[in-house]
């Protein structure tokens, strides 16, 4: 699987990465990165927020 990294605007289309951002991510992603299916599994979570009667967020 391959990815595309890329900057954005603001008007959020993709723009070129600076010389800079390409040798920082070139870096980061030098290796590969693997994850098995529990550490995959064991990172998803979702969050549930609710208004309580004072208006203010709950967890």
């Amino acid at each position: 699987m391959r990815s595309i990294i890329c900057g954005s605007n603001d008007e959020g289309e993709m723009i070129s990465l600076t010389d800079e951002q390409i040798k920082k991510y070139a870096e980061r992603f030098k290796e590969p990165e693997y994850y098995t299916a529990e550490e995959v599994e064991n990172a998803i979570f979702i969050e549930v927020y609710t208004r309580d009667d004072e208006d203010e967020m709950e967890v």
